[in-house]
């Protein structure tokens, strides 16, 4: 016969649950306005070249959208940034990039980070530290148990301290910075999400309800992933309905399942973008600003979503 204060004990163990994923604390779902941009690929000291999209996202609040879209935009809450935000990954160029987010940008700043800012074949530190440093990246990151990457070998773990999530006014932002798998086996310019950091988009999708929706900012786009397949069923799981990216440097749309994946132009020359995304209650409507010739791509994205108040 077994004491009852053993059966006690024992009571009280199997009472204890496993504690819960951490999450966001859930916010009140409103309409907000928030601006895109990838591939800044600065050099040191030429933060000035892109001063001309700087001084547009200034001016953008009040301008009326594409008429296919239709109102006016919004002051935007935030930026958020694909990567590769740095041609190469040196101090002077994390430099430009930090007086670009900082002193220039009036705007707060969202990044992950890019296969530029990895440096390639000689991985460097100076742009993940940049990051970490970053105290909205420092309060929201996890590595989600999930070991560190050893470069550059592929498939040894993710980048330590980059990787975060959060929420903003009814809608969940994931923000990866995947490593990159610089082996050759893949054709330039194309590879897959590796399997650490699959696992950390699927840690950290699971800290937030399914039904809520949710946007990806990650520098690999729809054509470049060659695993996509894999995460298109998470994504189409998770309630992903937006994926913002670059890589590629010109402006394309995909639409894959229930998620819209848009890809901005990069900044090298003269031919940048930057995306207005207006969220509202049951639709998402986004346009491409052209720098150069101050006018609105002719590619839009206009799709209903599920009503979120």
């Amino acid at each position: 016969m077994i004491p009852l204060r053993l059966l006690a004990i024992l009571a009280a163990l199997l009472a204890v649950q496993a504690p819960a994923p951490a999450q966001e604390p859930k916010d009140k779902p409103e309409a907000f306005t928030f601006l895109f941009w990838t591939d800044q690929e600065l050099d040191p000291g030429k933060e000035a070249k892109l001063q001309p999209t700087i001084d547009a996202m200034h001016a953008i609040p009040g301008k009326p959208f594409p008429a296919s879209l239709g109102g006016t935009i919004d002051s935007p809450d935030f930026v958020a940034s694909a990567g590769d935000s740095t041609g190469w990954p040196s101090h002077g160029s994390v430099t430009a990039w930090n007086k670009v987010v900082h002193e220039l940008l009036k705007y707060p700043t969202r990044a992950v980070a890019g296969n530029h800012d990895s440096g390639g074949l000689q991985p460097a530190q100076p742009f993940y530290d940049w990051m970490r440093k970053d105290p909205f990246v420092k309060a929201h990151a996890s590595d989600n148990g999930l070991p560190g990457w050893t470069p550059p070998k592929s498939e040894t773990g993710i980048i330590p301290g980059v990787n975060y999530s959060f929420r903003h006014k009814g809608i969940v932002f994931v923000m990866p910075s995947p490593t990159y798998d610089n082996s050759g086996r893949s054709a330039p310019g194309t590879g897959p999400i590796e399997k650490h950091d699959v696992d950390w988009l699927k840690k950290e999708l699971a800290k937030y309800d399914p039904k809520e929706p949710k946007i990806v900012v990650n520098h690999f786009n729809a054509g470049s992933i060659t695993n996509r397949a894999e995460i298109d069923a998470i994504y189409k799981e998770n309630g992903v309905i937006l994926h913002l990216c670059g890589h590629w440097e010109r402006v394309e749309h995909w639409h894959v399942g229930d998620t819209d994946w848009v890809m901005d132009a990069g900044h090298r020359e003269k031919e940048g973008t930057f995306s207005v995304v207006r969220v509202g209650r049951d639709s998402i409507s986004l346009a491409h600003w052209m720098t150069d010739p101050a006018k609105w791509h002719e590619t839009i994205l206009a799709r209903k979503i599920a009503p979120r108040w």
